[in-house]
Order: structure tokens, then C-alpha cells, then sequence
């Protein structure tokens, strides 16, 4: 039980410097034009696969917080699937 409460919380951190990793960049990016490159899925996967791993009854259905909080997971999942629906709609249009 040790082990498994050691594991998550370690999970957990990461993700949690990870994603305080990417915000910072994101911020850096957008406010003083500062280019950097984000860190991505690696946050917001530990994350929810230390929330899955938490022995706590039920909190397993909030697995999907963490890769919604990283900006460096949610923003990359939000452009491949925009990136897929142009590419889907550029192939299936009759017109």
C-alpha cells in the first residue's frame, strides 16, 4: 500500500511540474514573444495515471483532470484533432 501511495504522489508531482513547466512557457510565448517549445503529454499522462493509481475509492473518475490542466497535453490533443477534421473535411467535400 506504501508503494502505491509513494508511486502516485510521485505521478502527481511530475505532473504537477510539468504543467507548471508548460504554463510558464505558454506565457512566455504569448506575452514576451519568447519561443520555446512545450513539453508534451508527458504531464498530463503521469497525472492521470496517478490518479488512476490512488487507492481511494471513486477517484479514479478524475483521471481525465490532469491532461485537461497541462496546457502542454490539452493545447497538442486540441490541435491534432482540429488539424483532423480540416484534413477530413478537405477530403469529403463535394463541391
Amino acid at each position: 500500500m506504501f508503494l502505491i501511495w509513494t508511486v502516485s504522489i510521485l505521478l502527481l508531482l511530475a505532473s504537477l511540474i510539468y504543467a507548471i513547466a508548460n504554463a510558464r512557457i505558454a506565457v512566455r510565448w504569448y506575452v514576451w514573444r519568447i519561443r520555446a517549445s512545450l513539453i508534451p503529454f508527458v504531464g498530463g499522462l503521469s497525472g492521470a495515471i496517478g490518479v488512476m493509481l490512488l487507492p481511494v475509492d471513486a477517484v479514479w473518475r478524475f483521471w481525465w483532470i490532469p491532461p485537461v490542466a497541462d496546457i502542454g497535453c490539452a493545447a497538442l490533443l486540441a490541435s491534432i484533432v482540429v488539424a483532423a477534421a480540416r484534413r477530413w473535411l478537405a477530403r469529403n467535400r463535394k463541391f
